[in-house]
């Protein structure tokens, strides 16, 4: 499915939007190879419609709108647009060894703070139809209505044993899909804060000591709007969430994935996929080279189950690195700032 075509070398960034690849090379963020901004730190840049919000490598926040670039004194939620304006902290500073601020608006087109809401310490993760929904702290999950600048509704995690918030997975026809510790995921209901469905017993399910009748671990998953699922790996374990029927399946892999000397995937992390294929990384040995972990990156067939592409690394490990896709070209980080480049070949069922 891929050849490899090109290494960059000094690359600590890496992102995909909008069927454009962004790299972070020498510290300077190229798109498709034409230079954009320079002194941009790592991972540290983030996509507002038409603006890109970066910190540079003292930590200071900018916003680059067309040809201009604006040092701001606010961190913004970039996850947090609406209307042309995202949540930001102001007043951000440091109180008894903890961070503080206040919640505001920040209007991207005038590049100032637009108003000051009444919360402090509120963490915005996302907007879905004029509300914000974040936390003041992980074991309580809130909505804020944007307009009334009031909280709509508040969720306790602690009603569950040993739970707090780990990550928002997305919204699906107003469910509010929350990955939390403990096994737990959720479902709730955008607009009233209720709990629609939750996920954690999996009789039958096994892996180790510490996995038993239990989900592994649900930030491993992904959302796939389009198939209404959530999909993701464990172990060797291929899973599927279906968000209408709420039913879980999972598929045993390990046969098809000795094939190619892996032993398991490694750590999931929001990884590109396509309706065709999940794309991994995963730990691999090799009969050459005896008792060395190498690393991997491959395509998984998601209706075969099949392994349909995979490049070994024999000379450098990937860590927590996962590809990158874009109609063209797939891209993988190493763990010494090498991007790998792969250019997807053309097949007869293509064309």
């Amino acid at each position: 499915m891929y050849k490899i075509i090109e290494r960059k070398s000094n690359v600590s960034g890496l992102k995909c939007f909008k069927g454009n690849v962004f790299i972070n090379q020498n510290n300077i963020l190229y798109n498709n190879n034409v230079e954009l901004i320079k002194d941009v730190e790592g991972y540290s840049f983030w996509f507002l419609y038409d603006s890109i919000y970066f910190h540079n490598n003292d930590g200071i926040e900018f916003l680059k709108v067309g040809n201009r670039i604006k040092e701001i004194e606010t961190p913004l939620f970039p996850k947090s647009l609406t209307n042309n304006q995202v949540f930001c902290c102001i007043n951000f500073r440091r109180e008894n060894r903890k961070w503080m601020w206040n919640l505001g608006m920040f209007d991207l087109e005038s590049c100032s703070e637009a108003r000051e809401l009444p919360f402090e310490n509120y963490t915005i993760e996302l907007v879905v139809a004029g509300v914000g929904i974040g936390y003041f702290d992980k074991n309580k999950i809130s909505a804020l209505d944007i307009k009334e600048s009031q909280i709509k509704w508040e969720l306790m995690l602690n009603q569950f044993e040993e739970v707090e918030l780990q990550r928002v997975l997305g919204i699906y026809q107003d469910q509010l899909l929350v990955a939390c510790s403990n096994h737990l995921l959720l479902s709730i209901d955008v607009n009233t804060g209720g709990i629609l469905h939750q996920w954690r017993e999996l009789k039958g399910f096994e892996v180790g000591s510490f996995y038993k009748d239990v989900l592994p671990d649900p930030t491993n998953f992904v959302l796939d709007k389009s198939a209404s699922k959530l999909i993701g790996v464990f172990d060797t374990f291929y899973f599927e969430i279906n968000l209408d029927s709420k039913e879980i399946s999972y598929h045993q892999l390990k046969d098809e994935l000795s094939k190619y000397g892996v032993s398991d995937f490694r750590p999931f992390n929001n990884n590109s996929f396509t309706p065709e294929h999940l794309f991994l990384t995963a730990h691999t040995y090799l009969e050459e080279v005896p008792n060395v972990d190498l690393s991997s990156v491959l395509s998984l067939n998601r209706k075969t189950k099949k392994v349909d592409w995979i490049h070994i690394f024999k000379d450098v490990g990937l860590g927590t690195n996962v590809p990158k896709i874009t109609n063209t070209h797939l891209y993988q980080l190493d763990t010494e700032q090498t991007l790998h480049i792969f250019k997807k070949e053309t097949t007869s069922t293509d064309v």
